[in-house]
């Protein structure tokens, strides 16, 4: 991943952030939001985007193996967090969560392109600072 020449965003784009946990894409021309802004909670089937994630700084909450889907959306609820999922607990889970608040992605995508694919629908464009700013 290229994080070449990306600028820090200050915390005072809160806006957008809950413009996109509403549903709403970013604007074009604004700017892209810090990792450490992005909060996830990826469910059991995508551990492996859930760790990728937070090499790159996304404050992510990844649920075990025995954990029930809607432990992900009390977590999403509770803590203002998004839901990546994959497969049939999306529709499950946006019921509960609301409209914007899961994202669901590819099973057979690696958990590379994966975690490429949240980052371009939230505008995140971590730094070097970023990068294993997390522990794993």
């Amino acid at each position: 991943m290229e994080c070449q020449g990306v600028q820090r965003v200050s915390p005072s784009h809160s806006d957008t952030v809950k413009g996109l946990l509403c549903g709403k894409l970013p604007p074009e021309d604004s700017p892209p939001l810090p990792p450490q802004q992005l909060r996830v909670v990826c469910d059991n089937m995508l551990q492996g985007l859930g760790r990728y994630l937070r090499c790159l700084g996304v404050d992510v909450v990844m649920l075990e193996n025995t954990d029930d889907h809607r432990v992900a959306a009390k977590l999403a609820q509770a803590e203002g967090r998004v839901i990546l999922t994959c497969g049939q607990p999306f529709q499950t889970l946006r019921s509960q969560v609301g409209e914007g608040r899961c994202l669901s992605l590819d099973c057979s995508e690696k958990a590379r392109d994966q975690a490429i694919r949240v980052l371009r629908h939230f505008n995140v464009q971590p730094t070097p600072n970023d990068i294993f700013s997390r522990c794993q």
